[in-house]
């Protein structure tokens, strides 16, 4: 964890650094006294928390969360302050968490925890945005899904595909003419395959919605589907008003 201390008061900064290493092992503690040099070492450096003391002489703490708000990536705040009153205002500011001086270990020992699971909250985040985008990324500049077939690697390119199903316990592409088994999982064929071609239609089956041929009314309200390579393919409950919605049926 990186970590700014913003306080005009040197002991204060000691005394805060000093606690926050007694509960946190893995922490770089970076320093500033004064709002300029906090803004100046933010424009360099990336930290993941500021614990930013309210009332700096002769400025105001809350004046460089307007710095800190206008980033692209944030880091965490955490006011302090002698006035527990300015708790509110501190969460009207997009503050994480407050500490009141003068300090308690138990209390910022608290806080570091909350920290931690928020950190770890953000990179999760992060690493989904990456792997989503990584997805989109797959899918624009391929138009095959790649499938092993006797050790060798099939390229079957996405318009030839007609649907994926999962099968006793085994996942099958159908194309036109021929079928391919596959280990991975329905969804991670589903998120390699382009939204705008494909969709789900039931927990076991995903459909190229162009190489429907007809539709027809089944049973218990579903619809059954006949591809255009013959196969049938039930669309369930639970996915007919999504199915619905997107061919433009009444």
């Amino acid at each position: 964890m990186k970590v700014l201390l913003v306080d005009d008061e040197p002991l204060a900064r000691q005394e805060l650094s000093y606690i926050i290493k007694q509960y946190q092992a893995d922490v770089e503690i970076y320093e500033a006294n004064n709002i300029k040099s906090a803004q100046t070492f933010l424009l360099k450096e990336k930290v993941q928390v500021v614990f930013l003391d309210m009332h700096l002489q002769n400025e105001r703490g809350l004046e460089l969360m307007d710095t800190i708000n206008a980033m692209d990536t944030p880091p965490l705040v955490v006011f302090a302050t002698a006035y527990d009153d300015y708790a509110i205002k501190a969460f009207d500011m997009n503050a994480t968490d407050y500490i009141l001086k003068p300090f308690e270990d138990e209390r910022i020992q608290l806080v570091l925890q909350r920290l931690d699971k928020s950190i770890a909250n953000q990179q999760g985040t992060i690493n989904k945005e990456e792997r989503e985008s990584d997805q989109l990324a797959y899918k624009i500049v391929n138009k095959f899904l790649p499938v092993e077939v006797d050790g060798r690697i099939t390229m079957v390119p996405f318009n030839d595909i007609h649907v994926v199903a999962t099968e006793d316990g085994a996942l099958t592409i159908y194309t036109a003419t021929e079928s391919y088994q596959m280990r991975d999982t329905l969804k991670m064929v589903k998120n390699k395959l382009p939204e705008e071609l494909f969709m789900q239609v039931h927990r076991a089956y995903l459909v190229n919605i162009e190489a429907i041929s007809e539709i027809q009314p089944w049973f218990n309200r579903n619809y059954q589907l006949t591809m255009k390579n013959g196969q049938k393919v039930i669309v369930s409950r639970s996915y007919m008003n999504a199915f619905k919605t997107r061919l433009g049926i009444e």
